[in-house]
């Protein structure tokens, strides 16, 4: 019997599967809060889940008592993440040098001659300042909290994560190897999990992997204490039995998640309102005062671009992410080219576009929803609706970043008329759109805009006469005084919807815009709460507010979601819109001319008019586009995460060309020329200049040569080296393909130099070739 191999003693007593389950399930905790998007710098927490649950594990499955193992286990922890989060650790390069001559400290010791300077201890006084200014900056958090302020610490915030993270999975490695119950060992991370992905509506396939990992390890640990058993009472079973355990337990996962994603989710409306009425308050309170002391987390993003839209709530304060979301370029005329290296908001006579996701119809005192939804499946180039006369068609096309992987709510201006593509209307009635959905990344719309004049908008006044117009005037059992208040704004305007609408609109410009306010409290009206005790917030609140306004007035309005114009790049033709432009605003329908966008919100600018002037021809007034990047722009913190994530990517790409190259090398010197001349087969069909049908590769290599020339930038010394390179690799691989002896690895290392720098010119050439196809 050979000795035992560095596998087999780490091997655990039940075995790899059930150890690798126990790591899956725990993993999936810090994968969901990264997926949600709402922690800075929660890639480490991955780490942190895995090494606590491998700790507890081995602590469990050990023979050390619980009163010593666990408190140990616990506050060594707690002392690794606060030595990480704080940094209190010296440099790598610091602790490299002292170790260095800790060995020849050593020698000297062991030869007789003592030297003073003992390795290590320089480093102290700066893990003692390291651990000081920590500590001072978890007392400034704290005080901070006890004062009642606001802290955007996020290296606090890490920490107490970590903490949490921690004491979960550790308990989860403990408790099974302990106990061996499954259930309750993953119970507290799986409480944890499912609570985030409530709160922020990400990091589902999380969830659903941890789901089916628990079911299958419930059945796997069942067995394993049978096992235990049986073994212990020395009752003879087949080993047969664990295949047939996994296979059972696999395909109970498998039927239940799919039950699970197939079956509606229904839920009791009567636990809901129960919960709100007596813990909303309480609740309330904790949410403010996370928001509070974690101030510097990022806002919980929302599904701009999901197929299913759900309902809008009222929120608190939110904060503001530069995460590129599209690019859209349209018909429109480009604004001009600014004197200066940005735009700095000077007046330009382009058309103002915001481009719409949803629309919604019902508020309910809380948020919007929308009170009913037909799907209906559409072909592509299929008009939507019947013509709008007097309106213009604006032509968009859409260049989606971050799609998602099925059918995503598409965008366009004001009322689509055509899409490009299949796509699934989402209608209220017939000749009701509330937005479109559609599947891939780059998709184009036209949209018909209306262009009445201010003089045709004032000859529509308020009715409620049509089913159309009921919708869009219904209103939940308001607060007195916000009916009286639309009543007092509106008082002494000529009863027409446009002069009404306007003069709500310049009243609620008058508020003052943040986006740092407190959620409106359980069982009260939003609106109510915003105008007569907030009197300040962000685009939600002044939107919501205008319509509910308009609506008491007799004004049919609805709240139009999705994201403004963002910055116009002049070099790619096209704006630029990123998270930070994610907007609500107000359309006010008016019978013959449709929807009319307002805008309520102060930063932004509001919407031209066109006037008709005496030769009947139409002016639009000047306005002044609001650059997206000044309005509520939160901090660059999305550059901080890309760090240590470029590191990662060189640090992948460096193993991949190690093994790449240990790969090669393990190769025959024929096999690595084949090789090189396969790549540059790929490399030129790339860039549509690979070989031709029945081309030898000596006619092959010339024909490449040639394009390859004509394509340099300069004529001489970079062609001919090109010339040589190619041939090199041509008489390497004929050499290897046609000759009876085998190629010299001399010729292969010839080959490779010749690859290395001809690849250079193929991956341009397959660039430049892609880049004009797109």
């Amino acid at each position: 019997m050979g000795r035992p191999t560095m596998l087999t003693r780490l091997r655990p007593a039940e075995g790899w599967f059930m150890f690798s389950l126990v790591l899956l399930a725990t993993s999936m905790l810090p994968l969901s809060i990264i997926e949600a998007r709402w922690v800075p710098g929660a890639n480490g927490l991955l780490l942190v889940t895995l090494l606590a649950t491998y700790v507890g594990i081995r602590v469990g499955a050990s023979s050390l008592r619980a009163r010593w193992s666990v408190p140990g286990s616990l506050l060594g922890g707690v002392v690794l993440l606060a030595s990480v989060a704080g940094q209190i650790w010296p440099p790598v390069s610091s602790l490299g040098r002292e170790l260095s001559r800790s060995g020849t400290w050593l020698r000297n010791i062991a030869g007789g001659q003592w030297d003073p300077q003992i390795p290590f201890l320089p480093l102290l006084p700066g893990i003692r300042a390291r651990t000081l200014a920590f500590v001072v900056r978890l007392e400034g958090w704290l005080q901070v909290g006890v004062e009642g302020g606001m802290s955007k610490d996020n290296v606090v915030l890490i920490f107490f994560l970590s903490v949490a993270a921690w004491i979960l999975c550790w308990f989860a490695g403990w408790h099974l190897y302990r106990y061996g119950q499954a259930l309750w060992a993953l119970l507290p991370c799986g409480v944890a999990l499912v609570s985030n992905v409530s709160f922020t509506g990400e990091g589902e396939w999380p969830l659903r992997i941890y789901l089916a990992s628990t079911l299958l390890l419930l059945a796997w640990v069942g067995f394993w204490q049978k096992e235990k058993r049986w073994d212990r009472e020395g009752i003879d079973y087949s080993d047969e039995l664990r295949r047939d355990v996994t296979l059972a337990g696999t395909a109970i996962a498998t039927i239940v998640l799919v039950v699970a994603l197939v079956v509606p989710f229904v839920t009791s409306r009567q636990g809901i309102d129960l919960f709100w009425r007596y813990l909303g308050e309480p609740w309330e309170r904790v949410e403010r005062t996370m928001d509070r002391l974690f101030a510097g987390r990022y806002r919980i993003p929302t599904k701009s671009n999901g197929g299913n839209p759900g309902g809008h709530r009222l929120g608190g304060t939110v904060q503001i992410s530069e995460e590129l979301v599209m690019y859209v370029s349209t018909s429109d005329p480009s604004p001009p080219i600014p004197e200066g290296a940005s735009w700095s908001g000077e007046e330009a006579a382009v058309p103002q576009r915001y481009w719409r996701r949803f629309t919604y119809d019902r508020y309910t005192g809380q948020g919007w929803e929308n009170s009913t939804e037909e799907r209906r499946e559409r072909e592509a180039a299929e008009p939507l609706m019947p013509h709008i006369q007097p309106s213009e068609l604006v032509t968009q096309t859409y260049h989606l970043v971050n799609p998602a992987l099925e059918q995503s709510l598409g965008y366009a201006i004001n009322e689509p008329y055509v899409v490009d593509r299949p796509h699934t209307l989402h209608l209220r009635s017939e000749d009701d759109i509330a937005g479109f959905s559609l599947k891939g990344q780059v998709f184009g719309v036209i949209s018909q805009v209306p262009r009445p004049t201010v003089q045709q908008l004032r000859t529509v006044s308020p009715s409620s006469l049509s089913e159309f117009q009921r919708r869009y005037t219904q209103l939940p059992r308001l607060p007195r005084r916000v009916t009286s208040l639309a009543q007092e704004i509106t008082a002494g305007v000529d009863n027409n919807i446009f002069d009404m609408a306007t003069v709500i609109e310049t009243y609620l410009r008058s508020f003052d815009y943040t986006l740092d306010i407190p959620a409106p409290p359980p069982g009260r009206d939003g609106v109510d709460y915003f105008l007569f005790d907030l009197r300040k917030g962000y685009c939600d609140y002044y939107a919501t507010a205008m319509v509910v306004l308009c609506r008491s007035v007799g004004i049919p309005a609805r709240y139009a979601t999705g994201y403004a114009m963002g910055d116009y790049d002049h070099n790619q033709h096209a704006w630029v819109v990123r998270e930070e432009a994610a907007h609500a605003w107000v359309e006010v329908y008016f019978d013959e001319y449709g929807w009319i966008e307002f805008e309520p919100t102060p930063p932004r600018s509001t919407f031209a008019r066109f006037f008709a002037t005496p030769s009947g021809e139409m002016t639009l007034s000047q306005m002044q586009i609001t650059p997206e990047s000044k309005v509520g722009m939160g901090s660059v913190w999305w550059r901080w995460p890309t760090v240590p994530l470029t590191f990662l990517v060189m640090i992948g790409m460096m193993i991949w060309w190690w093994l790449h190259r240990r790969t090669l090398k393990a190769k025959s010197a024929g096999e690595r020329v084949k090789r090189l001349y396969d790549l540059m087969v790929q490399w030129a069909t790339r860039a549509d200049m690979g070989p031709r049908l029945a081309q030898t590769p000596a006619e092959f290599v010339v024909s490449l040569g040639e394009k390859l020339e004509a394509a340099a930038a300069d004529a001489e010394g970079q062609t001919a080296d090109l010339r040589q390179a190619l041939s090199q690799i041509r008489q390497a691989y004929v050499a290897e393909t046609y000759a009876p002896y085998p190629v010299p690895d001399t010729d292969a290392r010839m080959a490779e130099d010749a690859w290395r720098r001809l690849r250079s010119a193929l991956w341009r050439a397959a660039v430049l070739h892609k880049t004009r196809l797109d």
